[in-house]
């Protein structure tokens, strides 16, 4: 079912303000449950969300979206069994985050304009970031934490993070430097792919996000940036090699299995010792992916919520690996929905025939979720990070539902010129026809003769 017309800038509209909401850090309390700014917005827009994706208002709903909504049940399920019914509002509230963040993507984010326009919001966004950022790097004082505060409860700023390069690592709104570092790598290979053709524009916003990632001060975005730049270097090297993405999987699982039988190499081990900024913090991650691998086999099922995670005396009880902390927490179920959801969306979008233009986003779509998927084997995400990233899941969509409208893709550009050539015309019903020509006489004569362009000509040009 398609969009009318008059819900476009509505939708856009709401994604921009959802998008600033989850840049409002801090919490206030409501009967005693803590809320956000973004938390608020987004549970009064999900009973809309969901009614709209349910009467397939963006399409039939679809395998991905089920296997994410699935994920989102057995969150509650698996915090229902270990702390019981009391738990519920939390739970509800993870997985309105979850799924609810998922239909931001999915819902308001329909075709390439409204992709392009995602990352507008997202560019104009982190140039608000950046400049507190740099402040925050040179004096350590967080100005928009302390503007907040005024307002809401704040967490306490994280004070054990040491100087890196000789700078303060900058959290600004989010939780943690390699939350705000993550976020900005995501932005990098999208704009890139967007502006490929104009060149100057596309390398000044590709090295604004460089840049906004490398101010985090974290190794994990710019692990993230790291794999981007590998494969945009592949896809432009091999652009002529149609099967260059198959030929890349084929050589990624050649050479890691024989690394494996030539000596007793470990790809975790490999990434934490050599690819953070600190390598002395490699053991600890170490010790955490063993200790939460064996909290996956004692608690297989539903995880153990949020009970505490067994681990050595020493060790604080952050988790920096995402998905092994995801089904420690959640339950391998949850865990195997969520990946099966990137696989099927990831297979869906690959095998879809796309113009040219919609074709540069998804590449650069799909790297990013590469780097993401990749870099959150050494993070953790949480709260308006996370949400960020099931947006990201959710607005792949697009690319194989074509806003559920069932047509062909039509480029960009060409829907740029048919709109320029309806405006210069006017409305269809107010030009009159071209007569018909005499015999003998050109089509075109005769439509020039009458002032107006012959109705084939009409048709070739729009």
């Amino acid at each position: 079912m398609a969009e009318a017309p008059e819900a476009v800038p509505r939708s856009r509209l709401i994604l921009f303000v959802f998008m600033s909401a989850l840049l409002v850090p801090g919490y206030f309390y409501v009967a005693g449950s803590s809320l956000t700014v973004y938390r608020l917005v987004l549970l009064a827009l999900f009973p809309l969300l969901a009614w709209r994706w349910i009467t397939g208002a963006a399409g039939k709903p679809n395998t991905v979206d089920i296997l994410i909504l699935c994920g989102g049940i057995w969150i509650i399920l698996g915090l229902i069994a270990n702390h019981g019914f009391g738990v519920l509002p939390f739970a509800g509230i993870l997985f309105v985050e979850g799924f609810g963040g998922y239909l931001i993507g999915r819902m308001l984010v329909r075709n390439a304009s409204d992709f392009k326009r995602y990352f507008t919001f997202y560019t104009i966004l982190f140039a608000i970031l950046l400049p507190f950022a740099l402040v925050e790097m040179v004096t350590g004082k967080n100005l928009l934490r302390m503007f907040f505060d005024v307002f809401l409860s704040l967490p306490p700023r994280q004070v054990n993070l040491g100087l890196r390069l000789g700078f303060v690592r900058p959290q600004t709104v989010f939780h943690h430097p390699i939350l705000y570092g993550l976020m900005g790598s995501m932005g990098f290979a999208n704009v890139l792919y967007i502006y490929r053709k104009q060149f100057m524009k596309s390398l000044r916003l590709g090295v604004f996000f460089l840049f906004v990632t490398f101010t985090a001060l974290s190794s994990g975005p710019m692990l993230s940036i790291l794999c981007q730049c590998g494969l945009i270097f592949w896809d432009r090297t091999l652009r002529f090699l149609r099967g260059r993405w198959a030929l890349l999987a084929i050589c990624a699982f050649m050479g890691l299995g024989l690394l494996r039988l030539a000596e007793e190499f470990n790809i975790v081990d490999f990434v934490i010792n050599n690819l953070t900024y600190d390598p002395t913090t490699a053991p600890g991650r170490l010790i955490n992916f063993e200790y939460g691998m064996a909290e996956i086999q004692r608690h297989p099922f539903f995880g153990i919520g949020q009970n505490d995670w067994v681990r050595p005396w020493w060790r604080k009880p952050s988790f920096d690996n995402f998905w092994v902390g995801y089904a420690m927490r959640y339950g391998i179920p949850t865990f195997l929905f969520l990946v099966l959801a990137i696989l099927v969306s990831f297979a869906k979008i690959s095998s879809k025939d796309l113009s040219e233009t919609e074709s540069d986003y998804r590449t650069g779509y799909l790297i990013t979720l590469i780097g993401v998927v990749i870099t959150l084997g050494t993070v953790n995400i949480w709260e308006a990070a996370n949400v960020f990233v099931s947006i990201y899941i959710g607005m792949g969509a697009w690319f194989y539902t074509r806003g559920g409208s069932g047509r062909p893709a039509v480029d960009p550009a060409v829907r740029e010129r048919r709109m320029a050539q309806a405006r210069a015309f006017g409305p269809e019903g107010n030009r009159p026809l071209a007569p018909r020509p005499e015999k003998g006489q050109a089509a075109g004569t005769a439509g020039a003769a009458a002032g107006t362009p012959s109705l084939r000509t009409r048709r070739n040009g729009l």
